[in-house]
């Protein structure tokens, strides 16, 4: 049996068997919040912050609900203005911004009650075509849940299978994306406009499995490549992966490739991959690399981290590909400008031609930012970099940048941020990434854990507090 075959009989198996500028002068109103009324023009971009509600301690004293929300990931909803946010086991509808100040927000709980009982790994995604988002937790025991509303946490369904069967360890990640059938690899969508997408890593490889059915049930997934655990060029973990809005082409970061920066390229909805390498690349430990893709051109923009400093770390670098990730152009590195020397968690969001913003943590201080004392090496001296969030816009397809401190009054971690995983003696408290998406005015909106809520605490404290970051005014990586 031919490999279509295959996954044709299995899905018919399946089917059978489911179920901190200044404000701006002018305000107008707006369901989200009160936008500036040049909100799209050009000027340096306001930010404000918006910290999630305070949390009880769980039941072994640890912290809980917002008070822990390491590598969180959100969705705008255009039509409604809400924000969908989710780390840990909770997921929080955010509505009511006010513009004017930080921390001027309403955080409702709407955590699905199967989807919160546990976590390995928790992943939200919101489909810009459709506005349905899909929550996914990858369970303690393998394998994962997941869910998906329309009305933005009201209502939820469960789908049948979280994910593929047999390829779910670490570090899931979801998208949608148009179908590519002019090869007829796979059946065409049932009941929902595209397929939805689940990859994820074991120790060895990187797997992708399709949906057809919006999400209810997974194909047996594809492999995308062999990890170099196993021979081969790539680390098993990735990046988040995106699809071009366009044409339905699907990409995926990995985390380094022999020392370079590699991107897998689908243009058959997962079946197959090509690999293509970014020239002049470096391998730092930044974290999870990313990428985006133009809405209107298709321009990839990819950025990671980079060996440019000290001690095996340094800034992020960007560079962008007119062509579906065969050639890379106007490769830059962010906040040389501002005395970033380090970066942490990059995260790209791409809008009209040209147009493309990066966020990142970053510190000026020089030396390892992995470095702790701890109980085996107690005079270590811990690193002593103060964090910020940064943003960089180019409106000229990364032929230039500017990058903006978008948290100069409020660190967002004092001391070492520790990308080593599960090694890591201390200084893990933000987990590995943040996310950032576009809202209706083409500005971003950022979410991040905040380790430092009032600017004050160290990294000895642990915190990791949800955070929002709203551009309100200022460039708009959408045309008007």
């Amino acid at each position: 049996m031919s490999k279509k075959a295959a996954h044709t009989q299995l899905w018919r198996t399946v089917t059978r068997s489911r179920l901190l500028v200044l404000p701006a002068l002018a305000l107008l109103a707006s369901p989200l919040l009160t936008l500036p009324s040049s909100a799209s023009t050009a000027g340096a971009p306001v930010f404000r912050q918006y910290h999630g509600p305070a949390a009880p301690l769980d039941v072994r004293g640890n912290a809980s609900g917002a008070d822990d929300a390491g590598e969180p990931t959100l969705g705008f909803n255009p039509k409604t203005g809400n924000v969908l946010f989710m780390a840990n086991k909770n997921t929080y509808r955010v509505h009511g911004f006010d513009a004017t100040r930080n921390d001027k927000a309403t955080w409702d709980d709407v955590t699905d009650p199967v989807e919160g009982a546990q976590t390995s790994d928790p992943i939200l995604y919101r489909d810009p075509t459709t506005n349905r988002t899909f929550v996914n937790q990858l369970e303690l025991q393998g394998g994962s849940l997941q869910a998906y509303t329309d009305d933005d946490g009201k209502t939820y369904t469960h789908s049948t299978m979280g994910g593929s069967i047999g390829v779910a360890f670490d570090h899931q990640s979801v998208v949608t994306g148009k179908p590519v059938l002019e090869g007829g690899t796979y059946p065409k969508p049932v009941g929902y406009p595209n397929y939805v997408y689940y990859c994820t890593n074991d120790l060895y490889a990187a797997n992708c499995a399709i949906s057809i059915d919006g999400g209810l049930n997974f194909l047996v997934a594809n492999l995308v490549y062999q990890g170099s655990l196993t021979g081969g060029p790539c680390a098993a973990l990735f990046g988040h992966i995106k699809t071009d809005p366009r044409d339905g082409t699907v990409y995926l970061p990995p985390n380094g490739c022999n020392g370079k920066q590699m991107l897998f390229v689908s243009r058959d909805n997962t079946f197959s991959w090509t690999g293509y390498a970014v020239p002049n690349s470096t391998d730092g430990d930044s974290g999870h690399p990313a990428v985006d893709v133009g809405r209107q051109d298709g321009a990839v923009y990819y950025a990671w981290g980079s060996k440019d400093g000290d001690h095996g770390t340094g800034r992020i670098h960007v560079a962008m590909s007119p062509d579906k990730g065969k050639t890379w152009l106007n490769q830059s590195a962010l906040g040389a400008d501002l005395g970033v020397v380090t970066s942490r968690f990059p995260v790209v969001a791409a809008g009209d031609k040209g147009r493309a913003a990066v966020t990142f943590i970053g510190a000026k201080a020089e030396g390892d930012p992995n470095a702790a004392p701890s109980a085996t090496s107690p005079n270590i001296k811990p690193y002593p970099g103060v964090w910020d969030l940064y943003v960089s816009y180019t409106t000229d397809y990364g032929k230039t940048w500017k990058t903006y401190d978008a948290t100069p009054k409020d660190p967002v971690q004092r001391g070492p941020v520790c990308t080593a995983g599960t090694t890591c003696l201390a200084g893990r408290n933000l987990l590995d990434f943040n996310d950032m998406v576009i809202d209706d005015q083409g500005h971003v909106v950022i979410a991040y854990a905040d380790g430092s809520p009032t600017g004050k605490e160290d990294y000895t404290k642990g915190l990791a507090k949800a955070t929002i970051l709203r551009q309100v005014s200022g460039p708009s990586l959408y045309a008007r």
